[in-house]
């Protein structure tokens, strides 16, 4: 007989990561969920944000921002979310 019997033991890391992941997918479940039921009454589009850059070098988020503000994106019945 050995030592563990061919069970293998997973460490504590393993489940504590095994955990955190299960609890972002129930929640981005809800929330993708939440999204469909929302569809019909309002629009609502999620795009991701670069934020790699900060200050001056941001040009990416402040062009969209600026288009947006002056209708160039046309936005009328769409909600944005920004995602960074």
């Amino acid at each position: 007989m050995g030592k563990n019997d061919g069970i293998e033991f997973y460490n504590r890391s393993y489940a504590v990561r095994a955990l955190y992941w299960t609890v972002v997918n129930f929640f981005a479940a809800l929330i993708v969920t939440a999204l469909y039921l929302i569809k019909p009454f309002k629009f609502v589009k999620l795009f991701r944000i670069k934020s790699e850059r900060i200050g001056h070098l941001a040009g990416d988020c402040e062009m969209l921002l600026r288009r947006m503000e002056l209708e160039i994106i046309p936005a009328k019945g769409i909600t944005f979310i920004g995602i960074a």
